[in-house]
C-alpha cells in the first residue's frame, strides 16, 4: 500500500512542476514530425562573437523552437529561442575555431536531427591605430601589428560621411590592401574640410575580420580659401547699407565671412557674417561720407581668404517731424523740417506717393514730385476714397545718394455728401445658403464704396418671434460672407439683416432677407408638391434714399418677383411676407437611426425611423453610398417616403462601404443628412475549431486551434489574450491554414488568462461579426499552504 502511494505522490509532483494537470494532452508525435531546418550560415563572425540564421522546417505547423549548441574548446553550450536567427552571449576568443549545430523542437518536445556549421573567429585588432602628419589633403595611418596567428592581411577603407558620429559612407569607399608586415600608411587624396572615416579590418581566413576605425576632418590652409565672388553693394543710405556676394570657389571649407569697413585706416569696424550677405548696424556710419568694405572668406575664426574690396558713398542726413493734416476724401497736406547736419551731398528733397488697398501692402506704382532743400510742405491731390496712401519723403544727392526714407500711410474716408447720397449704401445681392447647422449669409460690396468698409455685422431671428430674440456675428474683417454655427429649425421662417462699417465706425443702412431653413417645399396649398429651389426669399432695403430692388422666388416650375407673391395677400412690409409664407410651407424632419439589418457578399439591407413631427414635409429619400477606399466606386437611389428600408445590391466582396440617407423636399432641395453607417460585405466568414489548451507553465501558456478554410475576405487571423477581467489585451497575427500552434511566455504565475482567436478583414483589421472564439485557461504554480498537494509534498519530503 505505501508503494502505491508512493507512486501516487511522484505522480502528482510531476503534474505540478510540469503544469499539465488538468489540461489536454499533447499531439499524438506521429501527427507533429519535427522537421529538418536548412540554409544554416554563421555571420557577423567577430574575433570575440559570432551570430547564426537558418531557416524553418518545410512542416511547421507543430514547431515550438529551435536547440542552438556550438562547441568551443571541448566543452558544449546550448540554449533554446524561437526566432530563426541568435547570437552567442559567451566572450570569445579571437582565431578560435567554433562548431554549431541547430535542431527543430516541436510541441511534443521532439528534436529533429541537427544542422552544422564549422567556423573560425577573426583574428584580433590590431593595437594603437593613429593619425598623424595631416595637411589639408593627407594623413599618415599607423598602427601597431596584430598578434593573432590566423590574421592574413589588412584592409584600408576611406570614405567621407556627413557627421563625425556617422558610419554611412556618402561616396564609394577607397580601398587598400596591405600584407602583414605594413605597420603604416599615407593617404594622399583627401579633400579639406571633409569628414573622412577611416576603417581598417585585421582580416582572417574565410574574410572574417576585425575592424578598428578613426574619424577626423582636415583643416584648409590658407591657399585653399579663393576671394568671395560678385561683391556688391545692394542698398545704402545715410545710417545704413547691405551687402551681398557670392561664396568662392571650393567653398567647401568656408564657415563663414568677416566684413571690414571703414572710411580710413584707423576707424575700421569689423563683423562677422555666416551667409553671403549682410546688413550694417545703425549709427555706425557717417553721412556724405566714402567708405571701403573689405569682405573675406573664413574657416573657423582663423583662417582668411584673400578679401575682396569695394567703396560706395553714404547718403545725406533726411528730413524729420513727418505728418500730415487737413486730409478729404481725395487730398492731404504733408508737412516736415528740414533736413539737419552734413548737407554737403544733398541736392533736393523727394516726395513719392501710392494707392495701396490694405496698409500692410509694400509694392506700388510711385508717384514723383521732387522739391528744394528749402520746402517744408506738400499738398497730395488726386488722391482714392477709402484708399490707403503711402508716403515716402526722403532726401537725395550725388552719385544717387539718399538719406533714410521717411515713410507715413493716409487713409482717405467719404463726406457727409457722399453719405447721403448712399455711396456707402447697403450691401448688394444678399443670400442665404445653410448646409447642415452651419448658416451662411453672403453678399456683394456696396458700390463706390467697397474700400471704407472694415467689416460686416450679420444677424437672424425667427420671423414670427421678432427682432428682439436675434443673434448676431461679425464677418471676418471685410470677407463676402457671414456665417453662424448655430442649429436652426427645419422649415422654419427667418429673418435675415446685414450692414455695413466702415474704418471710422460709421454704419450703412441694413439689408434684409426672410428665408425658410431646411429649404422651402411647397407655395400654394398642401396638394402642391413642387418645392422651392433656392434660398433667396426676401427683398433687399437701402437707406430713404436709396432704390429698392425686388426679390426673385424660383420655385420647380415657375419663377416669382417678391411684389407678384406679396400683392395682393401681403404688404411691402418683412412681417407681412413672412406671415404669407408661414401659412404655405410645411416642416420636416431628418432620417434617423439608419442601421444595417443584413448583409451578404454582395449585398446589404438598410432600416431607418422617421419622426411624425412633421415627416409629411419629406418628399422622398435619397439613398446614397460609396466604398470608403475609392469613392468613385459609388451609387443613389430615391426612395419613397411610405417605406422604411432599402436593399443596396451589386457591392464588391469584401468590401468596407459608407452609406447615408438625405431627406429631400424637392427636385433640387436638399433637406438635411439624416444619418450615416459604415458595413462591410462578407463571404461567410467561418470562425476558427478546436480552440484547446495544450500546456501550462508557471509564466507561460501554449494553445492550438485549426482554420479549415482559405477565405478570400480574411487576411489574417488575429489571436489576443488579457488577464481575465481586464481590458487590456495583447495580439498576434498568424496567417495560412491548418493546425495552429501559439505560445504565450511571460506570463504572471497563477493567473486566469481569456484567450480569443479570430479572423479579420483587410480594412483597418476589422473583426467579422460572431467569428471570435474564446477560451480561459491559467498558469501553474498555484501551490498554496493549507492546501491537499502541500500536504503531499510535505509528507514527500
Amino acid at each position: 500500500m505505501s508503494a502505491i502511494r508512493c507512486l501516487a505522490v511522484r505522480l502528482a509532483v510531476l503534474c505540478l512542476l510540469q503544469g499539465m494537470c488538468g489540461l489536454a494532452t499533447a499531439q499524438n508525435a506521429a501527427l507533429c514530425p519535427a522537421g529538418l531546418v536548412s540554409n544554416l550560415v554563421a555571420t557577423e563572425i567577430s574575433s570575440a562573437q559570432f551570430s547564426l540564421e537558418w531557416d524553418p522546417p518545410v512542416n511547421s505547423s507543430c514547431l515550438d523552437g529551435y536547440n542552438v549548441c556550438y562547441v568551443v574548446s571541448g566543452q558544449e553550450v546550448c540554449e533554446i529561442t524561437t526566432r530563426t536567427s541568435w547570437t552567442s552571449n559567451a566572450t570569445l576568443e579571437p582565431c578560435t575555431v567554433v562548431s554549431a549545430v541547430v535542431a527543430a523542437v516541436d510541441v511534443n518536445g521532439t528534436h529533429s536531427p541537427d544542422s552544422s556549421v564549422t567556423f573560425r573567429t577573426a583574428p584580433e585588432v590590431v593595437g594603437n591605430l593613429q593619425v598623424s602628419n595631416q595637411s589639408s589633403t593627407s594623413v599618415l595611418l599607423t598602427w601597431n601589428p596584430s598578434p593573432s596567428s590566423c590574421a592574413d592581411h589588412y584592409s584600408v577603407s576611406v570614405c567621407t560621411v556627413e557627421y563625425s558620429w556617422l558610419s554611412d559612407c556618402q561616396d564609394q569607399p577607397s580601398l587598400y590592401n596591405l600584407s602583414l608586415d605594413d605597420s603604416q600608411l599615407l593617404l594622399e587624396t583627401l579633400r579639406p574640410c571633409e569628414v573622412n572615416l577611416i576603417t581598417l579590418a585585421t582580416v582572417g581566413s574565410g574574410e572574417v575580420r576585425a575592424v578598428d576605425s578613426v574619424t577626423l576632418t582636415l583643416t584648409a590652409t590658407t591657399e585653399d580659401l579663393l576671394p568671395v565672388q560678385d561683391l556688391k553693394v545692394g542698398y545704402a543710405d545715410s545710417d545704413q547699407f547691405t551687402l551681398n556676394w557670392n561664396p568662392p570657389e571650393a567653398s567647401a571649407c568656408v564657415t563663414g565671412y568677416r566684413v571690414c569697413f571703414q572710411s580710413d585706416p584707423e576707424d575700421e569696424v569689423c563683423s562677422y557674417s555666416p551667409y553671403s550677405m549682410w546688413l550694417s548696424p545703425k549709427d555706425t556710419l557717417g553721412q556724405c561720407t566714402n567708405y571701403t568694405v573689405n569682405v573675406a572668406a573664413t574657416e573657423g575664426n582663423i583662417t582668411y581668404s584673400a578679401g575682396s574690396t569695394i567703396s560706395f558713398h553714404t547718403g545725406p542726413p533726411g528730413v524729420s517731424n513727418l505728418a500730415f493734416s487737413d486730409v478729404t476724401p481725395r487730398s492731404a497736406r504733408l508737412t516736415w523740417d528740414v533736413p539737419k547736419g552734413d548737407t554737403e551731398c544733398a541736392d533736393q528733397i523727394e516726395v513719392s506717393w501710392c494707392a495701396v488697398e490694405y496698409d500692410y501692402i509694400d509694392m506700388c506704382q510711385y508717384t514723383t514730385v521732387n522739391l528744394t532743400l528749402e520746402t517744408t510742405g506738400y499738398t497730395i491731390t488726386n488722391l482714392k476714397p477709402c484708399m490707403y496712401s503711402r508716403v515716402v519723403v526722403r532726401t537725395t544727392g550725388q552719385d544717387d545718394g539718399q538719406s533714410i526714407r521717411n515713410t507715413t500711410l493716409i487713409r482717405t474716408g467719404l463726406d457727409g455728401e457722399e453719405w447721403r447720397m448712399c455711396q456707402f449704401g447697403s450691401v448688394r445681392n444678399l443670400k442665404v445658403s445653410l448646409t447642415g447647422h452651419v448658416f451662411f449669409l453672403f453678399f456683394d460690396f456696396p458700390e463706390d464704396s467697397t474700400l471704407c468698409v472694415d467689416y460686416f455685422v450679420g444677424c437672424y431671428w425667427e420671423t414670427d418671434g421678432g427682432e428682439e430674440d436675434q443673434t448676431c456675428a461679425r464677418s471676418p474683417n471685410r470677407d463676402y460672407w457671414v456665417s453662424w454655427n448655430y442649429p436652426v429649425e427645419s422649415c422654419t421662417n427667418y429673418t435675415a439683416q446685414l450692414y455695413a462699417v466702415s474704418f471710422d465706425n460709421a454704419t450703412s443702412e441694413s439689408a434684409y432677407v426672410t428665408f425658410l431653413s431646411g429649404e422651402p417645399s411647397v407655395v400654394g396649398d398642401s396638394s402642391d408638391r413642387q418645392g422651392l429651389a433656392s434660398l433667396m426669399l426676401g427683398r433687399y432695403l437701402g437707406n430713404s434714399g436709396c432704390t429698392r430692388r425686388g426679390v426673385r422666388i424660383h420655385t420647380g416650375v415657375t419663377t416669382y418677383t417678391s411684389r407678384e407673391v406679396m400683392s395682393p395677400h401681403v404688404s411691402s412690409r418683412p412681417h407681412a411676407l413672412s406671415q404669407y409664407l408661414r401659412q404655405h410651407i410645411f416642416r420636416a424632419d431628418s432620417a434617423t437611426s439608419l442601421s444595417v439589418t443584413n448583409n451578404t457578399a454582395t449585398s446589404v439591407d438598410l432600416s431607418w425611423n422617421v419622426s411624425s413631427r412633421n415627416s409629411h414635409c419629406v418628399l422622398y429619400y435619397k439613398v446614397q453610398w460609396y466604398q470608403l477606399d475609392d469613392q468613385s466606386n459609388a451609387g443613389a437611389d430615391n426612395v419613397s417616403t411610405s417605406l422604411s428600408g432599402y436593399t443596396i445590391t451589386g457591392l464588391d466582396v469584401c468590401t468596407q462601404y459608407n452609406v447615408f440617407i438625405i431627406s429631400m423636399t424637392g427636385t433640387e432641395a436638399t433637406l438635411g443628412v439624416g444619418g450615416t453607417f459604415p458595413f462591410y460585405t462578407g463571404n461567410n466568414v467561418s470562425a476558427v475549431h478546436d480552440l484547446t489548451i495544450t500546456r501550462a507553465g508557471d509564466n507561460s501558456l501554449r494553445f492550438t486551434y485549426v482554420v479549415s478554410e482559405d477565405n478570400p475576405c480574411v487576411v489574417t487571423y488575429t489571436a489576443c489574450y488579457s488577464v481575465a477581467g481586464s481590458a487590456e489585451q495583447t495580439c498576434s497575427n498568424h496567417d495560412g491554414t491548418g493546425v495552429k500552434s501559439v505560445t504565450l511566455s511571460g506570463l504572471e504565475a497563477c493567473t486566469e488568462y481569456n484567450i480569443t482567436v479570430g479572423p479579420r478583414g483587410d480594412f483597418h483589421r476589422q473583426w467579422f461579426p460572431g467569428t471570435n472564439t474564446s477560451i480561459t485557461g491559467s498558469t501553474s504554480g498555484c501551490v498554496e499552504e493549507g492546501s491537499y498537494i502541500s500536504h503531499l509534498l510535505s509528507w514527500f519530503n
